[in-house]
């Protein structure tokens, strides 16, 4: 996994069962490579954008017991759901500056984390969530 095109700046690095996955902030997607370090494809790049809005420069993720990727989606306020082949899958979260279950400022969510639950970080203000699979704030 050395191609400088695919890997230029990772912020974030998963696993599945069988594939590595990178957040790359250059070019705002995740790649996906097997674990012989072949690339497979990309994840948030097929969108009108073509990748990520991180206006915060860093591609994070989270990954979930079967595989699916949550992506930080800042630009957009909302944390992204992907099948392992790229196929957004649906997205939680929203600009919302009065309900904390939505997100503020330019720059949330800025981390993903997947347990039991959906978590997220804000920079401003400073807190953690947890969400559940349909998007409702439980934390």
């Amino acid at each position: 996994m050395a191609d400088e095109k695919l890997l230029r700046r990772v912020t974030a690095i998963g696993f599945t069962r069988d594939c590595v996955l990178a957040g790359d902030s250059a070019d705002r997607a995740i790649r996906r490579f097997d674990r012989g370090g072949r690339f497979l494809n990309n994840i948030g790049k097929d969108n009108p954008l073509g990748g990520l809005l991180i206006p915060n420069g860093v591609v994070d993720f989270g990954v979930d017991a079967e595989g699916t990727v949550y992506a930080a989606n800042p630009g957009k306020h909302r944390v992204e759901r992907y099948a392992p082949g790229g196929e957004l899958l649906g997205h939680i979260g929203r600009f919302d500056g009065i309900d904390p279950a939505g997100f503020t400022g330019c720059c949330n969510p800025t981390n993903v984390a997947i347990r039991d639950a959906i978590y997220t970080t804000e920079k401003a203000g400073p807190r953690v969530k947890a969400y559940d699979s349909a998007g409702n704030c439980w934390r």
